[in-house]
């Protein structure tokens, strides 16, 4: 057993000196150049062969195999520690770049919400072990982590069915002697009747809360203060952090998007975590709709796959046609990919799930230096970045690896 263990190890070094070489030279495998990702998926086939991601990805075997839970799930949501402390944290919900920003596990689990677990895998070790996602004692569950400025994993807390307080504590700390979540006294309750969005900074944990407002909390002195009023109509749909304190998050109107699928019912604000100021930010009604903010380490804010406000406020659409999405629109609206995330090398990642059509399907990465692009699998993906550049990737029940420097 300790020999099979080396000898993984030692492949696994190997694929990771290996994919280093992949990455500079660009060779990835490429299913569909990224414009007929992003712009013209209804016009692949619907009958589309099932292809995972192949090189520079290496399968990282035996993670994964044999869990419960609705295999095809499960997703990479952070890592912990560094060098030969390094873990990587999985879990298993509905896919969190789909339509709602949120997964509910306790929805899918119900009654059996108990026998959720968070998966730790020690890439070093080729170690695995299981993490009660549902806290000692509560009707509380953990969903998503987060991870403060001092290295300490939190996760976001959400009541089970049959809970029927009127607040619950939203942040669990996970304890590394016992390797559990813990609810942390002093932690002040929010309302229970909303999910909040919660983002970490220096200062701690920046709250939305749709129909009450934006809050931060001390994560080391638990001191909860509100510094914004949100509108009661107002929903928060992305939120995304900017540099010198600033926020730049979305709201939906309601209905929900215009009849024409323009931007003309989507507004973008920037807040000041500073001055707490709110400023609008204006958007152009003739663009499409889009999903997925971030703003970039060249301080563009990407809307989606539509387009970019560069930093001096200049706005450029890299959408090729949009009046052919207006005239397409009950399908091409659902078809949008989702911004997840930006590397260190500067490339954008997006993906996309179609519940009803798995032919839409995919994940695609976008160079914005190169204006070039790669649809490298037609599953969606979920994907975290270590801090000596390598990624980590899950899809259909696998882990994959590869690195970019």
């Amino acid at each position: 057993m300790i020999y099979r263990s080396l000898l993984f190890i030692v492949s696994i070094l190997i694929v990771m000196d290996a994919n280093m070489a992949h990455f500079q030279s660009g060779s990835d495998e490429c299913l569909y150049s990224f414009e007929h990702f992003a712009y013209k998926s209804l016009t692949r086939p619907i009958d589309e062969t099932p292809q995972l991601p192949s090189d520079p990805w290496q399968l990282v075997p035996d993670v994964l195999n044999d869990l419960p839970l609705y295999y095809h799930l499960w997703h990479v949501e952070t890592l912990y520690g560094e060098g030969e402390d390094l873990e990587v944290w999985l879990g298993a919900g509905a896919w969190r770049f789909s339509y709602s920003s949120y997964y509910l596990p306790h929805l899918l689990l119900g009654n059996n919400a108990h026998k959720y677990f968070w998966w730790v895998y020690r890439p070093h070790q080729h170690e695995t072990e299981r993490i009660p996602a549902v806290i000692k004692g509560t009707s509380l569950i953990t969903t998503y982590l987060l991870k403060d400025h001092h290295g300490r994993i939190w996760a976001q807390v959400m009541p089970l069915i049959g809970y029927t307080a009127p607040t619950y504590p939203p942040l669990a700390l996970f304890n590394e002697s016992t390797r559990q979540f813990e609810l942390v006294i002093g932690v002040p309750p929010l309302p229970a009747d909303q999910i909040p969005q919660i983002q970490v900074s220096t200062t701690g944990f920046w709250i939305w809360l749709d129909g009450y407002g934006i809050y931060l909390l001390d994560s080391l002195t638990l001191h909860l203060e509100k510094r914004f009023d949100l509108p009661t109509d107002w929903s928060v749909k992305d939120v995304t952090k900017g540099d010198d304190g600033m926020w730049y998050f979305s709201i939906i109107g309601n209905p929900p998007m215009s009849q024409d699928g323009s931007l003309s019912r989507q507004r973008l604000y920037q807040f000041s975590s500073e001055s707490t100021h709110l400023t609008e930010i204006e958007l152009i009604d003739e663009w499409p709709i889009y999903r997925g903010l971030l703003l970039d380490q060249e301080q563009r804010l990407w809307l989606g796959t539509v387009g970019f406000r560069d930093s001096l406020g200049n706005w450029y659409l890299q959408h090729p046609n949009p009046k052919e999405f207006f005239g397409n629109l009950l399908f091409q609206g659902m078809v949008l990919p989702t911004l997840i995330s930006e590397t260190l090398d500067g490339r954008l990642w997006y993906t996309n799930v179609f519940d009803s059509n798995a032919s839409f399907n995919g994940s695609a990465w976008y160079d914005p230096a190169t204006r070039t692009g790669c649809m490298f699998t037609n599953y969606p993906i979920s994907m975290v970045e270590d801090q000596d550049g390598g990624l980590w990737l899950v899809t259909d029940g696998n882990l994959y690896y590869a690195s970019i420097e």
